[in-house]
């Protein structure tokens, strides 16, 4: 006895797949049909999860991006308050808060160390050796300013010059890392 769907004969472009569909056994349709059903979804799921590990990374980038750019931004605090206080040389009372702004820099500079290495990976901390090299400099130049007399300021201002003159590097240090964390 022959099946139902035998007597159907589909002329077109459908004709193929139901002559086909007809000759084949149901586990293979089956399976051929979980395929076609599948395959999408697999592929779909692949570029889902790429996508995901793809911003993943750029998340964690930004994180440690963000982390290095704020202890740079201390060190740049610390050397704007440097500038500050270069003003007031010959004024035994601002010394000691100088000596102070002295230690907290070369403990952010310590920091900003600390974390490149602990992140070799990123190439930042090829710049921020050549920036640290001027900011132990300029310490030492400020240091040599202090209990300076006021009658000093040929020096103080000298001195104000090259702050400013490391200055804008670390800037354009910590533009860099921004515009590196906005990609």
């Amino acid at each position: 006895m022959r099946s139902n769907s035998s007597q159907y004969r589909v002329k077109g472009w459908l004709g193929p797949g139901v002559a086909l569909m007809q000759r084949l056994r149901m586990s293979v349709k089956l399976a051929t049909m979980a395929f076609m059903l599948g395959s999408p979804l697999v592929v779909v799921r692949y570029f889902q999860m790429s996508t995901l590990f793809g911003d993943y990374a750029t998340a964690r980038d930004e994180v440690l991006g963000a982390q290095a750019v704020h202890l740079v931004g201390e060190a740049l605090t610390d050397v704007q308050h440097l500038r500050a206080e270069a003003v007031l040389t010959g004024k035994p009372e601002f010394d000691k808060s100088r000596a102070l702004t002295l230690q907290d820099l070369q403990a952010h500079i310590s920091a900003v160390d600390a974390w490149f290495a602990q992140h070799p990976e990123l190439e930042w901390s090829k710049n921020w050796s050549t920036r640290r090299a001027g900011l132990q400099g300029l310490q030492t130049a400020v240091a040599d300013c202090t209990g300076a007399p006021e009658g000093a300021a040929g020096r103080v201002k000298f001195v104000q010059a090259r702050q400013v003159d490391h200055v804008f590097p670390i800037i354009h240090l910590v533009g860099a890392m921004n515009i590196a964390l906005a990609r």
